[in-house]
């Protein structure tokens, strides 16, 4: 778990192999599970890869994760992490805040973003 543990934070911090520290929509949407869940302050949830997938799209440009900490389940099987993030919107804007991912193993074994919990600083 802990060797697990370094390697997802050291992921998340690089984009996951996006080839940048900030990922796109569309790398984003790659890394949601099929029945994903996104909570960001002031709106309802949105549930789907498929629903978030394009509302994410139509928001932002691009955003960084800067983990602090992620705790691995002993089955290595669930994960969360959480930290700060900076989120650049559609106008350029940039916005800030904390973050914690709920990250699942898919079949083939990779890590997928079950639950996507932003809050902006204040």
């Amino acid at each position: 778990a802990a060797s697990e543990r370094r390697r997802l934070l050291a992921q998340e911090a690089d984009g996951f192999g996006s080839k940048a520290s900030a990922l796109t929509p569309a790398h984003y949407a790659k890394l949601l599970m099929n029945d994903a869940r996104l909570h960001r302050n002031g709106a309802l949830p949105i549930a789907s890869r498929d629903a978030i997938a394009p509302e994410v799209a139509h928001r932002m440009l691009r955003v960084s994760w800067t983990p602090i900490d992620a705790r691995v389940s002993a089955s290595g099987d669930m994960a969360v992490t959480y930290g700060q993030y900076r989120e650049t919107d559609r106008a350029s804007n940039v916005h800030g805040g904390y973050y914690a991912h709920l990250w699942l193993r898919d079949a083939a074994g990779r890590w997928r973003l079950g639950y996507d919990i932003a809050l902006p600083a204040t």
